[in-house]
């Protein structure tokens, strides 16, 4: 018996879960069920996915049903952003004996800020023998990208990363959250009596940290506002921005280790202007030093597809909780999927 396709369910049917559907079937993995919950319930996941084609599968707003009656090998979960919302999604997929690729953005290192959560995440995956991990773009460009980049180095002083992102891609409540259109003196307030949750940058730098062998001290994250130049129009709030309102934000994390080198990440969050790209640039000050600059980072399309890319090694991996950096080198699939798991391991098979 030879597997002739990974077998899986698309939860959550946002723009990232349409995505990934269309490269989930480009590389030959059958779709057996969708979990959404707002306007796309009942319709079939091909037609709101763009494929122009059915595939069959009607997009429910029941978790446990889909989960219950549909077999699947893996989990997509695309649908949140903060560990205590994915915590009980991933708990009904690990008991129905599925491995979950989650692009929850706290997912992606949780020993650190959410050591709790991973720890029952990581025992019940266990227990079930299936695998979890939290992926994405930080896969790659925040942390492999970066620790293959320090092997040039013989000593390091600071590790040091700056990122982008266009707010008005992620929708009006994204905007709304990080304070687009307030006077300064309203974003301070506003910020100043709010604590924040961890940045996706902060947390990844705590999985470059791990990955590097060093022990992390102590951590801290301040934002801070950008300002229009001038008037902007922002399509997530519907309304011109005007100059001197916030058309932004800077998430500035920094993280200090016990051996001595210290991280830090600022990741800029806002509306773009003409001629405005997501990008990433990465500095190592040691000896030597080293720089890695992506002018133009395709944050959107290359989180999805590196979530895909991860699905064989979730496959093959050891149960448990398994962070990105414990996972072999991502890298390009040209095959499909199916061609990448590992013989003996139980995916749909026909003679």
């Amino acid at each position: 018996m030879r597997a002739q396709h990974i077998r899986a369910i698309v939860y959550g049917v946002g723009e990232m879960g349409r995505i990934t559907t269309r490269l989930l079937v480009d590389k030959g993995v059958r779709i057996v069920g969708a979990i959404g919950n707002r306007n796309n319930i009942g319709r079939d996941l091909g037609e709101v996915a763009g494929l122009g084609r059915s595939l069959g599968v009607p997009i429910d707003n029941d978790a446990e049903r889909v989960l219950s009656s549909s077999a699947a090998d893996v989990v997509l979960m695309s649908f949140c952003s903060d560990m205590e919302t994915m915590f009980p999604a991933a708990c009904r997929c690990i008991e129905n004996g599925m491995n979950v690729v989650s692009i929850t953005d706290e997912s992606f290192y949780p020993w650190g800020l959410f050591s709790r959560r991973a720890s029952e995440l990581d025992r019940l995956a266990r227990r079930h023998g299936v695998t979890v991990t939290g992926t994405g773009i930080q896969d790659l460009i925040w942390l492999n990208l970066v620790s293959t980049l320090s092997a040039v180095c013989h000593k390091i002083d600071s590790v040091s990363g700056e990122a982008s992102a266009n707010i008005d891609e992620f929708g009006p409540a994204a905007a709304t959250s990080a304070g687009l259109g307030l006077t300064p003196a309203a974003f301070e307030t506003r910020f100043a009596e709010t604590r924040q949750p961890p940045t996706p940058f902060g947390v990844a730098l705590q999985g470059l940290v791990a990955d590097l062998g060093l022990t992390l001290s102590g951590s801290r994250q301040r934002v801070v506002p950008i300002l229009a130049a001038r008037d902007t129009p922002s399509v997530a709030l519907q309304r011109v921005i005007r100059e001197g309102e916030v058309i932004g934000t800077s998430h500035v994390d920094e993280v200090e280790t016990v051996e001595g080198p210290l991280f830090s990440g600022a990741f800029h969050v806002k509306v773009y202007e003409p001629g405005e790209t997501d990008h990433c640039r990465w500095q190592i000050e040691g000896f030597p030093n080293a720089t890695v600059v992506i002018p133009a980072m395709p944050g959107k399309i290359g989180t999805c597809t590196i979530a895909v890319n991860r699905v064989p090694d979730v496959i093959n991996a050891a149960p448990g909780f398994v962070p990105a950096q414990e996972l072999p080198r991502i890298k390009y699939r040209p095959y499909p999927l199916h061609a990448y798991v590992r013989a003996g391991i139980s995916c749909e098979a026909t003679g």
